[in-house]
């Protein structure tokens, strides 16, 4: 429901070594100020070691009342020693739907996550900024880790016009479950900003958006989470993961280890923290608005 009691991590686990991985820190949260990054390895959290242990039992182990303290030890690529982290809970109330006007006439909108409310979030965003004139909008799912597939798939419909969004299919290449549009679209150029840490519903997102050519895909390829998971229980109260399923966008692409590429990459300096990016020097924003900026004045010409 988008609130509870942690550090404000999105967790997954690598399917090759079982590993417990950041997604991504939850932006503004007790993980992300600590300085907690994509791609980290949980390896114990206060004196229990992760190995063997289940996504739910690392999440349990996170969770907590505000307040308290956890102390997380974190595996990170070309650092040889744990690195310590004592964070103190916190509740996290995830807004997971910014907006603002930007470049005097253009929408903005951010989407962090996507939870049960994140919809709802979008509709009063979109209207605010629709009834304020805007010519163009840049969507950016930069660093947002997933969430409802439902709430991306409403989304994806007010943007797209009609046709396929997302569908799952099994191991035998049997189609599980199919998402469509309506012929309703956004009705002003677009551009979507995505980049390494944009996982699992935001990539159906901008792989259907992409597909339709309903905009303009910028920054860097995504995380590449696309596959469908659920527990088989053991009798003895343990359980195994097994992927069911993959999620494919309507040109029948995987996104699944895979990620979506953007139509125009642009990096950022390697100085600066995808999470903490100072407008003026966010290139892969600029570019964006420039590329909005260009075809609302080739759609004012033919008019």
């Amino acid at each position: 429901n988008g609130s509870f009691g942690g550090v404000g991590m999105v967790l997954s686990v690598d399917e090759n070594t079982e590993d417990i991985i950041v997604v991504s820190p939850i932006e503004e949260t007790p993980a992300h100020r600590a300085g907690i990054l994509p791609r980290d390895i949980i390896v114990k959290v206060d004196e229990v070691d992760l190995a063997g242990k289940s996504l739910d039992d690392a999440v349990k182990l996170l969770r907590g009342e505000k307040g308290t303290n956890v102390t997380v030890y974190i595996k990170r690529q070309d650092n040889e020693e744990l690195l310590k982290f004592e964070l103190v809970r916190d509740n996290i109330r995830v807004t997971t739907v910014k907006h603002d006007i930007i470049d005097n006439d253009l929408g903005y909108i951010k989407i962090t996550s996507f939870d049960s409310k994140t919809y709802d979030e979008f509709k009063t965003a979109l209207s605010s900024l629709e009834k304020q004139g805007i010519k163009g909008l840049v969507l950016d799912l930069r660093n947002n880790p997933g969430g409802s597939l439902y709430e991306s798939v409403k989304i994806a419909d007010e943007i797209l016009g009609e046709g396929l969004i997302v569908y799952t299919e099994d191991r035998n290449k049997n189609k599980l479950e199919e998402y469509y549009s309506d012929d309703n679209k956004i009705s002003v150029p677009l551009a979507v900003l995505i980049n390494e840490n944009s996982a699992s519903a935001s990539e159906i997102v901008a792989g259907a958006i992409q597909d339709h050519k309903a905009g303009v895909l910028v920054g860097t390829k995504t995380f590449g989470k696309g596959s469908v998971q659920e527990v088989e229980p053991f009798n003895n109260g343990t359980g195994m993961k097994l992927t069911i399923a993959r999620y494919y966008i309507p040109s029948g692409r995987s996104i699944d280890g895979i990620g979506v590429k953007p139509d125009v990459e642009v990096k950022l300096d390697e100085d600066i923290s995808p999470f903490d990016i100072p407008r003026e020097k966010d290139s892969q924003l600029l570019k964006a608005i420039k590329i909005i900026k260009s075809s609302a004045s080739a759609d004012t010409q033919e008019r």
